[in-house]
């Protein structure tokens, strides 16, 4: 459970990661990878 809960919080900071390097780039992939980053927060909350 601890292993899963940090894989899980390591992959929403290196996503989280990627949306602000490429928010300054495009925003419609930006938008993708943003509405990716919500669904995982909801699953790791739940």
């Amino acid at each position: 459970l601890t292993a899963n809960i940090t894989a899980g919080h390591l992959l929403m900071h290196l996503i989280g990661s990627a949306t602000l390097a490429t928010s300054t780039i495009n925003l419609p992939s930006t938008l993708i990878i943003f509405t990716i980053l919500i669904l995982l927060t909801i699953l790791e909350i739940a």
